[in-house]
């Protein structure tokens, strides 16, 4: 009973305590929010702070050890070889060899994986962050071509968006296009559209057409508007379809045929003089 009438003494202590503290802390939140109300930015101040190897020479031993098995399990993921370049590829404008390449992986993927046959793809150059080089390549390859968290995604647009969306692409000096597509694009700085097919035929203005291409770019992302009038979204609902795991399922089955990965400049976007 002593044990329980201190208890009990002691939570009223805690609660009259609490009281004392709220109204407290109510009156400096109210002084605080006054002086918030007067106070202004008058200048900026700020310094680069270079993170380079100079920390490393003070290396904390319990720490790597902790992490250790992260940074084990990280190293096995990037050294696995997904598959084999037949040779350098470029990542230039209008038309690039690294984004041939992977608008082409595109649309084997929705055809051959998915199950959603498209009529093309577009990904966005800016979205592959660097090139990928002769010879073998593996997981950590690929990851440093796609780094970001973008999906692969199959939507439907009308003709005349299509034809939108080609200027657009036009207007920023060309983008990755499937080898379905043949663009020609005035060379002045106009940047005008001057020609456009699909298949080999000029785009349809009242066909619909299904394509293939990242969650970014379909939510208009590089000024790709168009795609804001797009039907029949598909979302993408595993991380399988995440680009840079789409690119790496493309070359372990190009390595499971026993061929090396290759892409060309075929005229996809070409300027006119």
């Amino acid at each position: 009973m002593r044990f329980l009438r201190i208890s009990l003494f002691a939570v009223a202590l805690a609660a009259i305590a609490a009281c004392g503290t709220t109204k407290g802390t109510s009156a400096r939140s109210s002084e605080n929010n006054r002086r918030q109300e007067k106070a202004e930015i008058t200048s900026i101040a700020y310094s680069r702070i270079i993170v380079d190897d100079r920390y490393d020479a003070y290396r904390d031993s319990s720490a790597e050890k902790f992490l250790k098995p992260y940074t084990d399990s990280i190293a096995t993921l990037l050294a696995e070889k997904v598959g084999e370049m037949e040779r350098s590829l470029d990542n230039e404008r209008p038309e690039s060899e690294m984004g041939n390449l992977v608008a082409d992986i595109f649309v084997w993927m929705a055809d051959d994986v998915v199950g959603d046959t498209v009529d093309f793809a577009v990904v966005n150059l800016g979205g592959l962050r660097t090139e990928f080089e002769r010879g073998p390549v593996t997981f950590g390859n690929v990851l440093r071509v796609a780094p970001f968290e973008n999906f692969f995604v199959v939507l439907t647009l009308k003709g005349e968006y299509v034809q939108q969306l080609f200027q657009q692409i036009a207007s920023r000096g060309g983008e990755g296009v499937s080898s379905e597509v043949r663009l020609v694009v005035d060379s002045d700085d106009s940047r005008q559209l001057v020609a456009a097919t699909i298949g080999s035929k000029p785009v349809s203005p009242e066909r619909q057409y299904r394509i293939a291409t990242i969650d970014y770019l379909a939510q208009g992302g590089d000024d790709m508007s168009a795609f804001s009038h797009k039907t029949d979204y598909v979302e993408p609902t595993s991380r399988s379809l995440i680009m840079r795991e789409v690119i790496a399922s493309y070359f372990r089955y190009m390595s499971e045929q026993g061929h090396k990965v290759d892409a060309r400049r075929e005229g996809r976007i070409s300027l006119q003089k």
